[in-house]
């Protein structure tokens, strides 16, 4: 065909999905680097927290030597080490839920970065040596800027747009088509060949 709109609205469309299709592909990696740097924050914070039920366990078997020694040099009472053995025992039953707290943030971790479940983690860095930027942008600029952006919103504008291309098509199909067909007879040398 020479001229036929429909067909023009369909490639036009075509290649609009096309482009739907990379922002859709960079919203899917945008949404697992987001998913990978989840799992990281959640073992950093594991990490931190075994550090601290780690001090808090320290600091509770020192109150408990105190407290036994308060007691036989005779200017404590008995309560007083009931009370450390009980505080280090909570501590001990703190530090524990941390540790399966540290296991499962790492196996979340692992799935997220899809290494092998066996493979030892070690994090790099730790919460508190994160720099945090102070000049953050106002709110109407980051919305702005996340309209503009962000991928997932830029493939539904691209599916959007795709689909009034296809919108169009189908009403382009009423229009006329213009069609040339030629035909100059048979040619050949032989007439098996024509």
């Amino acid at each position: 065909p020479a001229v036929d709109f429909a067909a023009r609205q369909r490639v036009n469309g075509a290649r609009t999905e096309v482009r739907a299709s990379e922002a859709a592909a960079r919203s899917a990696a945008d949404q697992a680097a987001a998913t990978a740097a989840l799992a990281w924050l959640r073992a950093a914070r594991a990490d931190a927290l075994i550090t601290a039920r780690m001090a808090d366990s320290t600091l509770a078997d020192s109150l408990l030597v105190i407290a036994n020694a308060q007691l036989h040099a005779g200017v404590g009472v008995a309560l007083d080490v009931t009370r450390a053995r009980s505080q280090v025992a909570a501590v001990q039953s703190q530090l524990i839920t941390a540790r399966g707290e540290q296991g499962r943030s790492r196996l979340e971790l692992i799935s997220a970065i899809g290494a092998p479940l066996d493979v030892p983690v070690t994090l790099a860095t730790s919460l508190d040596k994160i720099d945090v930027p102070t000049d953050l942008p106002d709110e109407t600029a980051a919305v702005a800027t996340a309209l503009r952006e962000r991928a997932d919103i830029v493939a539904a504008d691209r599916s959007f747009e795709a689909g009034q291309q296809e919108a169009k098509a189908i009403r382009a199909e009423r229009l006329p088509t213009i069609a040339a067909f030629a035909d100059d007879g048979a040619i050949g040398l032989t007439p098996t060949n024509m």
